[in-house]
């Protein structure tokens, strides 16, 4: 399977092939899927995060020919990111790969704005949850309910609960159920 990366601030992820389709989640910037199938102007994906599957417009990826790890996330729902000198919002919870520089990823230039990224680095918070939970929680007050939504502008209860998790370095699968059998 093919390598692919989420370079817009947030993506539909739907059932079927088709916009008219129900929306299950969403990729956000910077998450990695392993492409499969396309039909006409969809691909079906696995994100690499959750192991989530659906389809997805294939304009909306961009393919890689390596996938990086990252433990360091967008903490702020002010955070902003530079792609081929172009500015985009980005959700709390996208990964963030090596802020401050610039890097290529697939064929794009991209550059943390340094100033601006609230990184939040999940492998040193884990010992802090009771401290932080509230800091967290708080980051998605006033966020819309959206259906299969897991990002600030438009979040579900287990896509809230995944990335709070997330923040925390702790990996829930997507749906309710699917986290129930988790633990």
């Amino acid at each position: 399977m093919q390598p692919a990366i989420c370079l817009l601030s947030v993506v539909p992820m739907r059932k079927e092939p088709s916009h008219r389709s129900e929306m299950v989640s969403q990729l956000l910037f910077g998450e990695y899927v392993s492409m499969g199938e396309e039909k006409d102007d969809f691909v079906w994906v696995q994100c690499l995060y959750d192991g989530y599957e659906g389809w997805v417009q294939a304009t909306q990826l961009t393919r890689v020919d390596q996938i990086a790890e990252s433990s360091k996330y967008v903490g702020s729902t002010e955070d902003k990111v530079l792609i081929d000198g172009y500015t985009r919002m980005i959700s709390i919870g996208s990964p963030v790969y090596q802020p401050g520089e610039e890097i290529v990823i697939g064929k794009s230039l991209v550059q943390y704005l340094t100033g601006n990224i609230s990184l939040w680095d999940s492998s040193e918070n884990k010992n802090t949850v009771s401290e932080k939970l509230e800091t967290v929680c708080r980051l998605y007050l006033y966020t819309p309910y959206l259906w299969g939504g897991k990002s600030i502008y438009g979040i579900d209860c287990s896509g809230f609960a995944q990335q709070v998790f997330k923040l925390f370095g702790v990996k829930l699968l997507r749906d309710a159920y699917l986290q129930a059998e988790q633990g």
